[in-house]
């Protein structure tokens, strides 16, 4: 699924509005520095939920997978939601940290100009 295509605002205290760049490189956590809220009216189909995983649709190598912990997350342009339940979601996500992914999304990414 895609995502809401809106921009950032203040953060409201309660809705987080995670993007590329809030994602850390290494573990790929959600950073908590600098949160924003989405500058829209929220749609009920766009929070995150157990089983949420994120990746980036651009050439960078980016996941996320959503953490309860986190509260409620809204996510940006430039990523798409895969919901999944069971093992198959950490195995996946597993995958997104390994050298070989990062080096397989940097070969199949097309560049645009």
């Amino acid at each position: 699924m895609y995502s809401l295509n809106a921009a950032s605002k203040e953060f409201d205290g309660e809705n987080k509005y995670i993007r590329i760049m809030d994602i850390n490189d290494n573990f790929r956590p959600f950073i908590n520095n600098g949160i924003t809220s989405p500058d829209c009216e929220l749609d009920d189909k766009y929070p995150l939920k157990e089983g949420d995983l994120l990746f980036a649709r651009t050439s960078v190598v980016k996941s996320y997978l959503y953490n309860s912990k986190d509260g409620k997350v809204y996510f940006a342009g430039f990523l798409i939601r895969l919901s999944l339940q069971g093992n198959i979601l950490y195995f996946i996500f597993q995958q997104t940290l390994q050298p070989s992914y990062n080096k397989w999304v940097t070969k199949m990414s097309m560049r645009s100009g």
